[in-house]
């Protein structure tokens, strides 16, 4: 599927993924402001779990050094 819109959009694999990991950490943040923590990490493992019946493989994907600190950190402070 992101093969597919990187075609699509005429970019490269890891710059969609980027995009959806800066999109996704963004709304986690978003949501963090309104949501308990253990509501939120339920919320998004059942989502997860959504996934996991499809055809999936695991990529590296390296981030700008800014939103690469403030996912250490947010995921430091959430012991995850």
């Amino acid at each position: 599927m992101v093969v597919e819109l990187a075609a699509t959009e005429a970019t490269s694999f890891a710059d969609v993924c980027r995009r959806f990991v800066v999109f996704g950490f963004e709304d986690f943040v978003a949501r963090s402001l309104y949501v308990s923590p253990s509501s939120l990490f339920d919320g998004l493992t059942n989502e997860l779990h959504e996934w996991d019946n499809s055809n999936t493989e695991q990529v590296m994907v390296r981030l700008d050094p800014g939103h690469a600190v403030r996912l250490r950190s947010t995921a430091k402070e959430y012991g995850k």
